[in-house]
């Protein structure tokens, strides 16, 4: 019998014996009823579809790219900024102390101490192995030091004193810590010393995968403050920063917000403005340094 017959039957009974309640076979109809209906509709509810695959093969291509980028720029920024080694011929007195040893042991022998096959054999190393750029020290750099081997005797010290003054900045055009976009748009120059490596190809490529056209996903917005860095504007000029802060003076003045000027090297004042620091005995007064009244 139907579930829909069954359930009329039980209640036609049910009013007959004049029971003014459900009975417990129409109880368990119901439940039953429900129980069934329930299990079709579960049974009929297709499943989700999965995605073909987790893993978007473009977005991993512009981490790769941008890996490449940044790893290339350490490279030859290292390779730039750090000397190749000289040899320590150049940095010795190994020329003066071969003629020294000549002077003083020349009497023990009839022919005398001949030391110039020695001195001949260092320059011709020094030259086949350490062929510096322009006969220069520091890897090429240096311009007024003269070899050790030419007789000079405080080549190390001189050496040593322009490594310190150089500072990482010697030659503008290869010296800094260059930012990626530097290295793209001057792919042709390797920013590297006189460099007799071949140039490193790549740039260019690898910079156009990370444009905004070639990638599917919305980038997220990020906010950068190097043009506060890079500018030469004054103080006054310069981004300010709320810090959340209420600053209650204890002069009786009129509490304010304080805020952080991003330029480097200013000064954030109550009056709103930014400017460079007062020198001592001065302060500011809402548009110079001047003396306190």
């Amino acid at each position: 019998m139907p579930v829909e017959g069954a359930l009329r039957y039980t209640y036609k009974v049910s009013l007959e014996k004049g029971q003014s309640v459900i009975s417990r076979n129409l109880l368990s109809l119901i439940v039953f009823g429900a129980v069934v209906a329930g299990a079709f509709s579960y049974v009929q509810a297709a499943p989700p579809t999965p995605a073909e695959t987790s893993c978007d093969p473009v977005y991993y291509d512009t981490l790769e790219s941008r890996a490449w980028l940044e790893a290339q720029r350490e490279i030859t920024q290292n390779q730039n900024l750090i000397s190749k080694p000289d040899s320590v011929l150049r940095y010795s007195c190994f020329d003066k102390l071969a003629d020294d040893f000549a002077s003083a042991t020349g009497s023990m022998f009839s022919g005398g101490a001949d030391v110039s096959v020695a001195q001949d054999t260092a320059d011709s190393f020094v030259q086949t192995n350490f062929s510096d750029v322009h006969n220069k020290a520091l890897g090429g750099r240096s311009s007024n030091v003269n070899s050790a081997l030419d007789g000079s005797c405080d080549a190390m010290q001189k050496v040593w004193e322009q490594s310190q003054c150089m500072n990482f900045a010697d030659n503008p055009d290869t010296d800094a810590f260059f930012t990626i976009q530097e290295y793209v748009d001057n792919a042709a120059s390797d920013k590297r010393f006189e460099a007799s490596c071949p140039e490193v190809s790549g740039w260019s490529d690898e910079s156009d995968a990370l444009l905004p056209e070639n990638t599917a996903w919305e980038e997220d917005l990020v906010t950068s403050f190097l043009p506060e860095f890079v500018t030469d504007d004054d103080c006054d000029a310069s981004l300010q920063v709320a810090t959340g802060v209420t600053v209650v003076p204890s002069g009786g003045d009129a509490p304010y917000e304080a805020k952080v000027c991003v330029k480097s090297g200013c000064v954030y004042a109550p009056s709103g403005q930014c400017h460079a620091p007062c020198e001592p005995g001065t302060e500011w007064d809402g548009s110079a340094c001047s003396a306190p009244s």
